[in-house]
Parts: C-alpha cells; sequence; structure tokens
C-alpha cells in the first residue's frame, strides 16, 4: 500500500514541525499513519480511528521526519499493545481486539511538550493555527487513500474543523446519538462517520451508557456495511 499523506504535504508537515521545535513548544518528529496488517482499504469493515494527537505517548511511539519511518513506528506500537489500559484502545479492541484490522491517524500530527512539567499532548488553541493547515491535509489525504468504511473520531477537540472536512468529502449530519454529543454524517457512497467524546472523558465522568452507545452504533454501522456486502467481518470482532 502506498503511503496515505503526499510528499508534497508531508515536507510541508516536516517544515511546521522543525519551526514549532525551533519556537520551543513541539517535540520533535511527524506522526503517520499505523495500518494494521489486515487492513483493506475500501473493504467493508475497514476503520479508521482518528485520536486528537500521540499525546504522553508521543515519545515511545518514535515518529520520526520520513512518512514511511513513521507509519512503521506507529504500527508496530499500535500492535504491541503497550497501552492496553488506555480508554482509547480499549474501546476500538471492541472493534478490532488485536488493531490488525483498522488504520489509526491522529488530527494532529505532532505534540506539544511543556518543558516545565513533561507534559506532551495536543497543541494549545494558540498554537494550533501554527501548524493546521499541514495537518488538516494530511487527513484529508488520508481519508482518500485508505477509504474506510468508517471513520471514527474519538477526539473531543477539533470538532469545526472535522465537520468541515467531512463536508468537504460529501458527508452529511445524518443524526445525533443518544448522548446528546455524538454524531453520525453518511456520504452518498454509502460510507459513515461518528464525531464522539475521547474515550477518556467516559471513563473519568464515569458514563458507562454514553460509551455503550456508542460502541453500539459502531457495531450496528459495521455489521450493516458488511451485510450489504455479503463480506465476512474481521478476525474476531464486532462482538
Amino acid at each position: 500500500m502506498s503511503m496515505p499523506i503526499t510528499r508534497l504535504t508531508w515536507n510541508a508537515l516536516v517544515k511546521a514541525n522543525r519551526e514549532a521545535v525551533a519556537a520551543g513548544w513541539a517535540q520533535p518528529g511527524v506522526f503517520a499513519t499505523g495500518i494494521g496488517r489486515r487492513y483493506r482499504p475500501g473493504a467493508p469493515a475497514s476503520v479508521l480511528y482518528v485520536g486528537m494527537s500521540a499525546g504522553p505517548k508521543a515519545e515511545s511511539v518514535g515518529s520520526g521526519l520520513t512518512q514511511l519511518d513513521s507509519s512503521k513506528a506507529s504500527r508496530d506500537w499500535m500492535i504491541r499493545r503497550e497501552n492496553r489500559r488506555s480508554p482509547f484502545w480499549q474501546f476500538i479492541e471492541r472493534i478490532s481486539p488485536d488493531r490488525m484490522d483498522i488504520a489509526w491517524t491522529n488530527v494532529c500530527k505532532m505534540d506539544r511538550l511543556d518543558v516545565s512539567s513533561g507534559d506532551a499532548g495536543p497543541p494549545s488553541s494558540k498554537q494550533w493555527p501554527m501548524i493546521a493547515d499541514p495537518c488538516l491535509q494530511a487527513l484529508s489525504e488520508e481519508i482518500h487513500c485508505l477509504a474506510p468504511a468508517l471513520i471514527l473520531f474519538a477526539t473531543s477537540r477539533f470538532r469545526a474543523e472535522i465537520k468541515n472536512l467531512l463536508a468537504e468529502h460529501g458527508f452529511l449530519k445524518s443524526r445525533t446519538l443518544g448522548d446528546g454529543h455524538t454524531t453520525i454524517f453518511r456520504s452518498a457512497n454509502g460510507t459513515s462517520a461518528i464525531t464522539t467524546r475521547h474515550p477518556r472523558y467516559w471513563r473519568r465522568m464515569r458514563l458507562a451508557r454514553d460509551e455503550q452507545i456508542v460502541a453500539t452504533a459502531v457495531l450496528n454501522l459495521l455489521n450493516r456495511q458488511i451485510k450489504n456486502h455479503g463480506a465476512h467481518p474481521p478476525s474476531g470482532a464486532l462482538r
């Protein structure tokens, strides 16, 4: 499979990262898509799982400045499953227990490093505009290249940017789920997208019901895709 992000956009990300590092707020390295070995673009059960950024685990993920190396680092870290206690990863394991059937990316392709506290995470609201354009262009290219049947945004943040991006790809709002926050979008070609909270929020606020609502919606959408195409579900998934 070819790399999802074009060379032009990747170079723009590297340039933005170097400038952010020089400004003193970003970690060096650009995140690239982690693609499970069983992921197949366009397959009825293909899921692109989108987070905010690599966050506190950015250093251990090991993103570099070449897309091939960063993508391999992301995939290897994802399937090693060293982060089994993470609500973000526990949630997607309901869909793909060994994570081999999904592709993983983040809205933000680089991370903030607060040198005073060692706290890493997505850029602040003031830092984000400095890198937003290449990050969003990269995400658009990932969606186009990976052609997922379902895009699952578990981010809490970046809602306006995600909504605009989905509109550019022909997705229209379908409905809001019973948690009052999660939204389902559909495109003319039958693919779906879901925007929801970061799973850490459900755990912190003890909202097991909301988490189950979203999980059920994801499973129902994928099962419908599989049934319509007469395909088989991913190994060990959709439980």
